[in-house]
């Protein structure tokens, strides 16, 4: 893994602790989802892989998504459901 992917996950986990300081602190009790781009497919591999081991394990209650945005045919990227998403209660 390269600095700059580290980087990226460090930077994911860092806001997702930041999120949770304000939803801690402003009493919010709902579902929190959070997203992602890139287009770097190794760094889209790198947060996946970071958040299926170790963030996921640490907020299970939040729910990841990721957007490769590599291919340019593809306009809106392509959507990587990580955790959570198939969870939600219709």
């Amino acid at each position: 893994m390269d600095q700059q992917e580290e980087a990226k996950q460090l930077a994911i986990s860092d806001f997702i602790r930041h999120i949770f300081r304000i939803v801690k602190a402003s009493g919010v009790d709902k579902p929190i989802s959070v997203g992602f781009s890139d287009d770097d497919p190794r760094n889209v591999r790198a947060v996946v892989d970071f958040i299926e081991n170790q963030l996921h394990r640490e907020f299970p209650q939040v729910k990841f998504v990721c957007f490769d945005t590599s291919d340019k045919d593809v306009p809106d990227g392509r959507k990587i459901i990580i955790t959570g998403q198939l969870e939600l209660p219709f």
